[in-house]
């Protein structure tokens, strides 16, 4: 199977609406992604990496030099923009 990143969920009764979705991610056969950290975004239209949007705490930060790995998921039929800050 190809390296990248894939997610899986279920058509049955309402399990997508209650998360019963996944990213799917397959690293390199090398399994070098040469990041010091990685953190799996799973955009949908009733939750946020698993968390409800009004129970989402904090924000990802990051460190200067540090190597940030973000997967962005998106599980809708919309586009959703980002933006980053950093000081």
């Amino acid at each position: 199977m190809q390296n990248g990143n894939y997610w899986h969920h279920s058509h049955s009764g309402f399990q997508e609406q209650i998360g019963d979705l996944a990213p799917l991610i397959i690293e390199p056969t090398d399994g070098d992604i040469d990041a010091d950290r990685e953190h799996v975004i799973l955009l949908c239209d009733w939750t946020f990496d698993g968390v409800k949007f009004d129970e989402v705490e904090g924000a990802i930060v990051s460190y200067y030099g540090e190597r940030l790995r973000l997967i962005l998921v998106n599980d809708t039929m919309m586009e959703h923009p980002i933006h980053l800050h950093y000081m």
